[in-house]
């Protein structure tokens, strides 16, 4: 039986941990890309490096994020460096992400990468991201726009939120590889409802493809 995820965050992660576990390949898994950001001179996919993480079982299951025993030698040396210090990234994970800028730079995309990475570390589900297009999401408060990161992480969710916006969501393309995956399940697809997948499923006509893939 193949499956498809639509899946963002720990919730997601966790249920495409034990989805993997009872079918293993037949499982696809497509993460929400819209909470990315840029930071420390590298481009982080928060939610599909955690599932990729909770899949090949090196997630810090204690705090739900992050590699499990990681130090933070590097960054702790580019927060002395003067580096921004409010988005902090483990060794490990900047590799990840290292890894991903080398791979993009050198002509490839987002979505061959994060499969690539998921195989490294022994995932036997497939983990893409949902495009290849650059889609943020912002947070409104009194004090003006935020990205979700730093809303989250500096603002520690406090203010309250006056409008949510998800930049380039309309204009969104999958992947052909993302395509692919939903178009051969033919048994099972299931939505796992966060990030811009919410939006997504609540308004398929602000994203044509998806509602046309599915």
């Amino acid at each position: 039986m193949r499956v498809v995820l639509l899946a963002g965050g720990t919730g997601g992660a966790k249920l495409a941990a034990g989805m993997q576990e009872e079918i293993g390949s037949d499982l696809a898994v497509i993460a929400n890309s819209g909470d990315d950001i840029e930071t420390l001179g590298v481009h982080v996919s928060p939610d599909p490096d955690l599932i990729t993480y909770w899949l090949s079982g090196e997630i810090d299951e204690q705090r739900g994020w992050g590699l499990r025993g990681d130090s933070f030698t590097v960054f702790e040396r580019l927060a002395k460096l003067g580096a921004t210090d409010w988005f902090r990234l483990s060794d490990r994970d900047l590799a990840t992400c290292l890894y991903r800028g080398a791979f993009v730079a050198e002509g490839g995309s987002r979505t061959v990468a994060q499969a690539q990475i998921a195989r490294a570390l022994g995932v036997t589900a497939a983990v893409l991201p949902m495009c290849e297009q650059r889609v943020r999401t912002r947070i409104r408060t009194a004090a003006g726009w935020r990205g979700l990161q730093e809303f989250l992480i500096v603002d520690r969710a406090e203010p309250e939120i006056e409008a949510i916006e998800v930049e380039g969501i309309a204009e969104l393309l999958l992947a052909r590889i993302v395509v692919g995956a939903v178009t051969l399940s033919s048994s099972a697809k299931i939505c796992c409802l966060s990030g811009s997948f919410s939006g997504a499923a609540s308004n398929t006509k602000s994203t044509p493809c998806i509602a046309d893939a599915i």
